[in-house]
């Protein structure tokens, strides 16, 4: 790995923090509804839509599959993410650790494991 990618995985995975955690803190608010109205896709009608979908259909890109394989993704970050941590702690700092977030022990082996599962 470059330092480019070493620096910016950091960044990526707290923006996917972030989501996460609005997302899960939204369930704990209760703004959740037990049920989600089953609707269907419908397309954009703009160029936007067709252009940007590499042939496609809705269906196909938001499909329960391909959410499980976004999902699986978000874990492989996580656990690459959580493989930095413990190879960076011999080159980098505590305070410096804490400033970046998300590389204590809590997070990392419960938060990681956790975060996905309850997305799924």
């Amino acid at each position: 790995m470059n330092k480019k990618t070493i620096y910016r995985l950091p960044i990526i995975l707290l923006l996917i923090f972030i989501l996460v955690g609005l997302s899960i803190a939204g369930c704990a608010n209760g703004n959740v509804k037990p049920e989600v109205e089953k609707t269907k896709f419908e397309a954009p009608e703009d160029e936007f839509s067709e252009e940007n979908l590499g042939g496609n259909t809705l269906e196909n890109s938001f499909s329960l599959e391909q959410s499980i394989y976004r999902i699986d993704q978000v874990r492989e970050a996580l656990e690459s993410f959580k493989k930095l941590t413990e190879k960076s702690k011999a080159k980098i700092s505590k305070e410096v650790l804490d400033q970046v977030g998300n590389t204590g022990w809590g997070i990392q082996t419960l938060g990681f494991y956790n975060w996905p599962n309850t997305i799924e």
